[in-house]
């Protein structure tokens, strides 16, 4: 097995060491064995022998790599042990000693191989195997005091830890396993002092077990780690005083922990490199030693835990190569630092030694001597940023020397830049007093479309600043005149405050509205006011998480209409029903997404009644809502929407629109991707036509005109949302609001040519109760028609977006937007065509309704 020769070397030139690596220096790489599956190195461990001889333990795809690193500058590989079993596991390699014993776990099988090292420099050998893990054991901790290995099953949630007994270094034995309740899931461990540290993986914990009998451990203390990722390793300090914890999940930081009380676990600091994925972490003497795939190898100084600095940094390659690095091994008796590297190899490093620059201090109200909470401290040559505590106190720190700056600042506070001499080893202790910004005020009125006062809304003003870890939001309430004051603002600046929006809370029948990037400078108070005008429709959002409302309101406002939003988990299954007189239209479009079962409770479809018995107009679609309502035995199916339930279209997502019917005109099949999709056909003799068919010819859609109370429906067995491509689903939309609205349908465009725009006299007229309207578009453009009195008063309106070239007919039923008759008298219509904000044509002309 042994390989007689030099590995390649490659050398670190200066210009590249001062590129990104900090105080690290390159001695040598091996890459001996690229090309690997599912890559080419995994893990990396050291081995010092009774000669005083170096070598690195360097895990590879297809087996290990024992390197002679004696001579850190000439690494020389002396012998390579190939791996047992196969297949992508092999890609995961743990390796530790004992005595003079090297053990391997992969994944790629359940056996653990025993090398015996004592011939080094010449060649190795297997020795032993140990069979009795049940799974592909992950990694592995040898406690060499004790003699005791651990092995953590990843994954294996019977049996995830298993204490074996290496008194018999050759011939392992195991003492037991630890199994639930008392462990759970495990990935990496450490022990040291009969206390085992066990990194719990997908549960998210760290468990503290004491193992001073190996054949009985007892659970100590589980600690949760907060909002975690996949808890990845734990390492101990010698005195057993601070614990280290890595998380393999993008995002989530290194974290020190102050264990001396295991009743109250403390967490004490954070770190997280640049790319903020990290690997491996292990502590020695002063120093924190990390593996961070793409940021490289990481040194941070813990000689004070609870302020840790990086003090040394290895992540620009020869070459420009991008590092990705697995593992790291700071235990070498010549004292250089082993790393591996996924595609690259072994890395054999010196650190220098170099110690952080510590201060610390409080930040405080210059005027007051109040203590500034959340204060920004920041050292201006490295970019390290720390916030002050409740108590207006910091630590931070710097791994350089020579002149530096520490800015500081708090919302609401001056920035000062403080001048100071960084000191390796060195504290310094500070008071920072910072003297408040420039304020101003923020007022205005709210008022209705008649300019009356609106008292009780609320308002929301948006801050965002780095001093805040997410936007800050201020609250006011206009009084009985109408007016909110937002008072005592810091000015806003382009980086420190910036006031990013300023909105009205919606209050039935008006909408949320506002306005963004406000601007606050010194001087005057600055005002804004707002004028409120009715929604035109109300949306309500009945889907169980809230879900989809995004997706209906793009639809809607497509149409030209703005829809005032109800969403019945937060505003209540109250609709406002008795008041939706003081929309635009007293039309509702009504979603369940995907609620289960219990999709229109009594209270809600006693809601829906009392709106449509007044003469309401209602959009009502989703899957399962006949079938739930079905089951419930509710009248609401048959009195109101008029259909049966007829089961579930389960396999026929292709919906195809029914020819004649008043909201089919111009729209093309198309598929509703859902599981469950009901079958609705209409009651015989009702009010009830179809709109939409399944490809079984079954009824997926109806639309009712009921003319005992008004009312009209239009009733969809699927939800419009699971249709995917957004032109049909905004078509959809407005041809169900313009028959909603009034209109009665309009023709499919494209059957005539038209060759320039023109508005057509309505016919017939005089007309009783309905009558035509007839455009021609010669392209697509965007197209409003709407309807006035003598008086000038919009009584009806129509609009649509991207409405395609062709012949337009729509038929109006003699209705204002509100679905009320209108009086005889001589009306106008005007039709606005436009493209990109521009009049291509306008015309009006005048018709006569005669009751």
């Amino acid at each position: 097995m042994k390989h007689g020769y030099t590995a390649l070397l490659l050398w670190l030139m200066a210009s590249v060491a001062t590129a990104q690596n900090t105080n690290i220096t390159l001695l040598s790489q091996v890459h001996m064995y690229p090309g690997g599956i599912p890559w080419s190195y995994s893990d990396i461990w050291g081995y010092t022998a009774p000669d005083g001889r170096e070598y690195a333990l360097l895990g590879v795809t297809s087996g290990t790599s024992v390197v002679e690193i004696t001579d850190p500058t000439q690494p020389v590989e002396r012998d390579f042990v190939p791996s047992l079993g196969s297949g992508n596991g092999l890609g995961w390699r743990d390796i530790k000693t004992y005595q003079h014993y090297m053990y391997i776990v992969t994944e790629a099988t359940n056996e653990m191989q025993i090398v015996d090292l004592s011939p080094l420099p010449d060649s190795v050998s297997v020795v032993g195997i140990y069979s009795d893990f049940v799974t592909h054991p992950h990694n592995i901790y040898i406690d060499t005091e004790a003699g005791i290995l651990y092995g953590f099953e990843d994954f294996n949630f019977n049996s995830p830890v298993r204490i074996i007994s290496l008194a018999d270094p050759v011939h392992p034995v195991t003492l037991t396993t630890i199994t639930p309740p008392l462990g759970t899931d495990s990935h990496d461990g450490f022990a040291q002092d009969s206390v085992l540290y066990v990194a719990e993986g997908t549960n998210g914990s760290i468990g503290i077990f004491d193992v001073s009998n190996p054949a009985n451990p007892a659970l100590l203390q589980r600690l949760p780690i907060p909002s975690p990722g996949y808890v990845h390793n734990v390492w101990v300090t010698e005195d057993n005083r601070y614990m280290i914890t890595t998380e393999e999940t993008v995002g989530k930081t290194i974290k020190i922990w102050d264990i001396q009380n295991l009743n109250q676990i403390t967490l004490v600091d954070e770190y997280i490199g640049e790319n903020q994925f990290a690997h491996n972490a292990f502590f020695r003497g002063d120093f924190a030693y990390i593996s961070h795939y793409g940021s490289g190898v990481k040194i941070l100084d813990v000689a004070d835990p609870t302020n840790v600095v990086e003090v040394g940094s290895y992540q620009q390659y020869p070459g420009g190569l991008p590092p990705n690095v697995w593992g790291v091994y700071p235990y070498t008796g010549n004292g250089v630092i082993l790393s591996s590297d996924m595609e690259q190899g072994l890395f054999v490093t010196q650190f220098n030694g170099t110690r952080a620059y510590r201060i610390v201090g409080t930040v405080e109200d210059a005027l007051t001597g109040a203590p500034i909470e959340s204060g920004w401290v920041e050292i201006v040559e490295s970019g390290r940023v720390k916030r002050t505590d409740a108590d207006g106190h910091f630590k931070t720190g710097h791994s350089g020397s020579g002149a530096i700056t520490l800015r500081v600042t708090g919302f609401g506070y001056e920035v000062q830049e403080i001048p100071l001499t960084a000191v390796p080893g060195q504290t310094d202790s500070i008071t920072v007093a910072l003297q408040p910004s420039a304020r101003n005020d923020l007022t205005g009125t709210v008022t209705d479309a008649a300019g009356q006062p609106l008292a009780g809304f609320e308002l929301t003003l948006t801050v965002v600043s780095p001093l805040f870890p997410e936007p800050h939001h201020l609250q006011a309430t206009t009084n009985a005149s109408g007016v909110y004051q937002f008072t005592d603002l810091p000015v806003s600046d382009s980086v420190w405050v910036q006031y990013t929006h300023l909105e009205v809370g919606k209050r039935f029948p008006f909408p949320a509205t506002g306005t963004n990037n406000v601007s606050l400078p010194p001087g005057p108070p600055v005002v804004i006011d707002f004028q409120l005008h009715p929604a035109d429709l109300l949306l309500v959002n009945d889907d169980q998480d809230g879900n989809y409302t995004d997706t209906y309101t793009a639809a809607i406002q497509a149409a030209g209409l703005r829809p005032f939003i109800w969403i019945t988990g937060q505003d209540g299954e109250n609709i406002p029903a008795g008041s939706m007189g003081l929309l635009t239209h007293r039309v509702m479009v009504w979603y369940s997404g995907d609620t289960p079962a219990n999709i229109l409770s009594t209270t809600e479809q006693d809601s829906l009644g009392a709106f449509l018995d007044q003469g309401g107009a209602l959009l009502l679609t989703g899957q399962d809502i006949a079938q739930d309502l079905s089951a419930q035995g509710s009248a609401f199916l048959n009195t109101y929407l008029q259909v049966n339930y007829g089961g579930n279209a389960i396999n026929a997502p292709l919906i195809r629109p029914v020819p004649g019917n008043p909201i089919t005109g111009g729209l093309s099949n198309f598929v509703a991707g859902q599981p469950s999709r009901d079958v609705i056909p209409p009651l015989g003799g009702g009010n009830a036509g179809a709109a939409f068919t399944y490809t079984n010819g079954a009824v997926a859609g109806v639309t009712v005109d009921n003319p005992a109370n008004h009312s009209r429906i239009v009733f969809l067995g699927f939800g419009m949302e699971a249709i995917s491509n957004t032109a049909i689903r905004e078509n959809l939309m407005a041809a169900a609001l313009n028959y909603l609205t009034g209109a009665l349908g309009i023709a499919d465009p494209g059957e005539e040519i038209a060759g320039e725009f023109e508005l057509k006299q309505n016919y017939p007229n005089p007309f009783n109760p309905e009558t035509t309207i007839e455009y021609h578009l010669p392209r697509t453009a965007t197209v409003k028609v709407q309807i006035y009195n003598l008086l000038g008063q919009e009584v009806w309106r129509f609009s649509a977006e991207h409405q395609p070239a062709g012949v337009h007919r729509l038929r109006w039923n003699g209705r204002d937007s509100r679905g009320l008759p209108v009086g005889s008298g001589i009306y106008f219509y005007r039709l606005t065509v436009t493209s990109a904000n521009r009049i291509l044509f306008r015309d009006m002309r005048r018709m006569v309704l005669l009751r």
